[in-house]
């Protein structure tokens, strides 16, 4: 289980909080190892357990959406021979169970879209984007109309030479096109 992508070796309530994080999507899960009680350790002693945690979108009764986090116990049979989560159906290997519910999945709730991401990556935020106004310049009107005004304005850089324009960009390609074409070769 430990070379899987989707493994984590963490408990219950951290794979809550992995999976809460935003951004993640419906069916995003982990594996992870079930830590038992004491009467389950009496039962199979030996034999280990597995939990898949999924996050699952729900819908309230206005549309509001919003997402749980399922717990799934893996048991593994008697003989050692394999894995369930519902005895009705069995596998012989975890990744065999994880694929069957990445395809196919017995019950709705148990979508498996894709491993939760092991260096979190958060979404942008579009404040970052913003651009103070203090750094914009309106330099010349280019036209209005029914639809407005259309200015020309400069932002950040006050030098016309330090920016590309469409100009440069365009004779770029150009003499890239032709080396090319001529067939240079890289050194």
């Amino acid at each position: 289980a430990a070379s899987l992508d989707c493994w984590f070796e963490i408990d219950r309530l951290e794979s809550e909080r992995l999976l809460r994080m935003p951004g993640l999507e419906n069916g995003t899960y982990l594996l992870r190892p079930h830590y038992s009680r004491q009467a389950d350790q009496l039962l199979q002693p030996h034999l280990p357990s597995y939990s898949l945690s999924v996050r699952c979108d729900t819908f309230d009764s206005n549309g509001t959406r919003g997402f749980v986090i399922r717990h799934y116990r893996i048991l593994p049979m008697e003989n050692g021979a394999g894995f369930y989560v519902s005895p009705q159906r069995t596998f012989a290997t975890l990744p065999d169970l994880l694929a069957h519910y990445q395809q196919d999945s017995d019950d709705r709730q148990m979508v498996l879209a894709r491993p939760c991401p092991r260096k979190y990556i958060p979404p942008p935020n579009f404040r970052d984007f913003e651009i103070n106004r203090a750094h914009i310049e309106i330099s010349e009107l280019i036209g209005s109309g029914s639809f407005g005004t259309f200015m020309l304005n400069e932002c950040w850089s006050k030098s016309r030479k330090s920016r590309a324009t469409f100009r440069r960009i365009k004779e770029f390609l150009e003499d890239f096109a032709i080396e090319g074409e001529a067939g240079y070769v890289a050194l």
